[in-house]
């Protein structure tokens, strides 16, 4: 059983305290997170504000540790202030007295000895521990002179992540409406991260996760508050430092499996909406462009972006005399890009070219390849064609994105119908499909609002002055990106084969309650 106690405090009970800027969006964006991987919302304890009191929080993991069996797992997520009294570490909590710190925080001592009794913790902390705030926009400034984490050594698997290390500030983002660090955590968690961060079958491992956020996060900091700013993602783990923080795609869909039949039981008495398992959505459509499938979709193309270093590319030369990273985004570091990745682009064309001959559904006159200075090219019979272009990370200069694309030719879906369940290529984890009205954020916005009162399995994510509107589903894996003026709508999977990423977007459309908001995302709203 996995429990999971979240608290953020964005708002002090006393004024001389400053508040800290989204730590209540960061708690409801982690709740969100471990619903999404498998954690029953009964087991979640979201404590915000003025629930989140030193006393609260201490009989609250308390009456846990009571319930606790040989197996069970506790995550333990705080967004807030962080402080040091008389050589401790605490947690300021919403009711703490900044004159009796000792006295009315929560101090890391006493919380980690009542976490020992879980056989699996997991800690998450976006709080400079070692450090009360200057602004509401930094989380700590000061140093430790003990580590409470030491209590966690000798314990076999017991992780823990902070925000930063001892004597830096943890950082609120403007930007993201949400502290930088916890921004990525929840990235990471819901499988919307790099792929490469992730197994084959989803998992996560604890390296992992520190190695994406120590990558990313410092590079964020800095570009949004300056050169001069640092914050240094930390981790410390017990003896097994390998450790799951995400479970396998095949662990997440028998739980979104599980959580769907419940959904069903639910409505079946009042509303009359049956919502479909996993089974009976594949059943109806063994191969998903059949005319009998679940919802005919104008399927647009798939894609995926890989991400990482330009280090590692292969045209790369290091060393003495060789190449430079680049550190700007300007025409000569995207001429240096697409110059040194050749290699590693037609390694991904031939890759594709071999699959394609592996299922000797074209004769080799009907295959064409083209290779230039910029990008890879594979048609089919002018059924579809696959691209491989290599771009420089728009955030990060030092970073490089591969989009591979499977485009379906203008009028040739019926064509590609006979040969996708042939194609057994392993990349595609986004699909992107067209509907015959433009988005518009502002009037999708309400809609949704409107409607989200009476369908209660719809979750919808909106960054102001963003241009993309998200949509999850409770208990179900990938989200559908609605972006403005735009007539495609993208789904995201944490599956990769063409087959399985399209059969888990028609669970998705099915799964949805509300017939408004379906004919929104099928494309048949009036």
């Amino acid at each position: 059983m996995r429990y999971a106690v979240v608290i953020g405090v964005e708002a002090y009970k006393h004024s001389n305290i400053n508040s800290v800027a989204f730590a209540t969006n960061d708690a409801i964006s982690f709740q969100q997170a471990m619903q999404q991987n498998g954690c029953e919302e009964k087991n979640i304890h979201l404590l915000v504000n003025e629930q989140a009191t030193t006393s609260f929080i201490m009989s609250t993991l308390q009456r846990l540790v009571y319930e606790v069996e040989e197996n069970d797992e506790l995550i333990f997520f705080f967004a807030g202030h962080g402080e040091i009294c008389s050589g401790q570490q605490f947690l300021i909590t919403y009711d703490t007295a900044y004159s009796n710190i000792t006295n009315t925080a929560l101090a890391l001592d006493e919380l980690f000895v009542q976490i020992r009794n879980f056989k699996r913790v997991t800690i998450f902390l976006d709080s400079c521990h070692s450090g009360m705030p200057i602004s509401s926009l930094q989380r700590g400034k000061e140093t430790v002179k003990r580590d409470p984490f030491e209590l966690l050594k000798d314990l076999e698997y017991q992780v823990a992540f902070a925000s930063c290390k001892n004597g830096e500030k943890s950082y609120g983002s403007d930007i993201l409406s949400h502290g930088t660090w916890t921004y990525h955590v929840v990235q990471a968690l819901t499988g919307n991260a790099p792929s490469t961060i992730y197994r084959a079958n989803g998992e996560l491992t604890s390296s992992s996760l520190q190695e994406y956020l120590y990558e990313n996060v410092p590079y964020f900091v800095k570009k949004e508050h300056g050169e001069d700013k640092s914050q240094t993602p930390w981790f410390f783990g017990g003896l097994t430092r390998e450790f799951l923080v995400r479970q396998s795609a095949e662990a997440l869909t028998k739980a979104s499996q599980s959580k769907v039949k419940k959904k069903v039981a639910k409505h079946t008495n009042t509303s009359k909406v049956k919502v479909p398992t996993l089974s009976e959505s594949m059943t109806v459509a063994p191969v998903v462009f059949k005319d009998d499938a679940n919802i005919n979709l104008n399927i647009q193309y798939f894609y995926s972006l890989k991400r990482g270093f330009v280090k590692n590319l292969s045209g790369y030369r290091g060393g003495r005399g060789g190449h430079n990273e680049p550190t700007t985004h300007s025409k000569s570091s995207k001429d240096f890009l697409v110059r040194i990745a050749k290699n590693d682009i037609e390694e991904e064309i031939q890759d594709y070219l071999k699959q394609i001959q592996e299922v000797d559904i074209y004769r080799a006159s009907q295959i064409s390849v083209e290779l230039t200075t910029e990008w890879g090219n594979i048609d089919c019979n002018e059924d579809f064609y696959i691209q491989v272009l290599v771009e420089q990370d728009e955030i990060n200069p030092k970073k490089y994105i591969m989009k591979n694309e499977l485009v379906i030719h203008y009028g040739k879906i019926k064509e590609f119908r006979e040969v996708l369940t042939s194609l057994s290529f392993s990349i595609f984890d986004r699909v992107v499909y067209a509907v015959p009205y433009k988005n518009n954020i502002r009037e999708t916005l309400l809609f949704l609002e409107q409607e989200a009162a009476v369908n209660d399995n719809v979750i919808y994510y909106y960054t102001p002055g963003s241009n993309n509107i998200e949509i999850t589903l409770e208990g179900l894996g990938g989200k559908l990106i609605l972006s403005e003026s735009s007539n495609n709508i993208e789904f995201y999977s944490n599956k990769s084969k063409l087959n399985d990423v399209y059969g888990e977007l028609q669970i998705f459309l099915s799964s949805i309650q509300n017939a408004k908001v379906k004919s929104l995302v099928t494309g048949t709203w009036k």
